[in-house]
């Protein structure tokens, strides 16, 4: 899953030493996908219409991208309940597991971990620091439990937001319009919710 991104980065505890370090890219922060409030549903759903429109103007049918917005939620929301809250990710040794590539291999192992470090041309690699565990291994059992169906189209989402500034005018500015309507709401509403 594209939620997990990882990159070498200095060892906190052997700073002579670089490390691969895993971390967790959800594009909201964790309460929008579980507070019950009126402004957390109002940011989620304006979340839900834009992975609509990116669908639609790509071509894909409404039901598709009905099934996309869906799919992208759920597994969205399922990372969000075992994501560190702001308060944890600023503390560097809470988000310090350092293990070895064969306990990475047991521990997460819905994912053939050569095959990956490989493709990003790494061919030996001796430890990682699984920053956040609880996300990663929600990754590694949604992948074993959730319909092929639904981690394709939640790939497709993330390929279409990573990409959409180069994919034309028109999704260039339903980017942009998502980000203006987001920024109103959050401006709008700050200081109304907990911080976390």
């Amino acid at each position: 899953f594209e939620k997990e991104s990882s990159f070498p980065y200095m060892d906190y505890r052997d700073v002579t030493k670089n490390i691969f370090k895993s971390r967790n890219t959800n594009p909201l922060n964790p309460i929008y996908y579980l507070g019950k409030d009126e402004h957390s549903n109002k940011i989620l759903e304006e979340y839900k219409n834009h992975i609509k429109k990116m669908f639609v103007l790509l071509g894909f049918d409404d039901k598709i991208a009905s099934s996309a917005v869906d799919a992208v939620i759920e597994i969205e929301s399922r990372i969000a309940k075992v994501s560190y809250s702001k308060a944890q990710l600023r503390e560097p040794f809470d988000n310090y597991h350092k293990i070895s590539f064969e306990k990475l291999k047991t521990d997460y192992d819905g994912l053939n971990w050569e095959k990956y470090f490989a493709g990003l041309g790494i061919e030996s690699i001796d430890s990682v620091n699984v920053s956040q565990p609880e996300p990663l291994k929600e990754c590694m059992a949604m992948m074993k439990e959730l319909p092929m169906e639904k981690q394709r189209l939640y790939l497709k989402w993330s390929l279409i937001n990573r990409a959409a500034t180069s994919l034309g005018d028109k999704i260039f500015n339903q980017n942009f319009d998502k980000f203006v309507i987001l920024s109103a709401i959050f401006r709008k509403n700050e200081g109304k919710i907990d911080k976390i």
